[in-house]
């Protein structure tokens, strides 16, 4: 079973590497959507490690 993390960075670099072959799709509607779908995978399997680095920053700054 393929985690979901490593799921999301290889259609991340998949999506990069077919943009970069094809930049005129870019323009399209479809690969406007695909690139939405992908920030929205990013930011929704990064968003609670995101949020756990922050919180130990903030407390790291609090301690200071």
């Amino acid at each position: 079973m393929i985690k979901r993390k490593n799921l999301t960075i290889a259609m991340m670099i998949a999506a990069t590497l077919f943009f970069i072959a094809f930049p005129e799709f870019l323009f399209t509607v479809l690969g406007i959507l695909l690139l939405i779908i992908i920030i929205v995978f990013f930011i929704v399997e990064f968003a609670f490690d995101i949020y756990i680095v922050v919180a130990v920053i903030a407390k790291w700054f609090r301690n200071e």
